[in-house]
């Protein structure tokens, strides 16, 4: 399914995970940031990103053994 974001918020949730702002130092992170602000305006122009989730559901009922 599809998720809208605006490009601002997909920056913050991609700088919260944990292989861009708990393992790059402050200077890199801000240099990937600026990349990611690039991509994102010249590939998902626009005020609304549609970003492909993954869902699952299990559904449980109990037998009448």
């Amino acid at each position: 399914m599809d998720v809208p974001y605006p490009p601002e918020a997909w920056r913050d949730r991609i700088r919260a995970r944990a292989g861009v702002g708990a393992s790059l130092s402050p200077d890199e992170v801000e240099r990937f940031d600026d990349a990611l602000v690039r991509v994102l305006r010249d590939r998902f122009p626009g005020e609304v990103i549609q970003v492909p989730h993954r869902t699952w559901a299990v559904v449980a009922t109990r037998s009448d053994d």
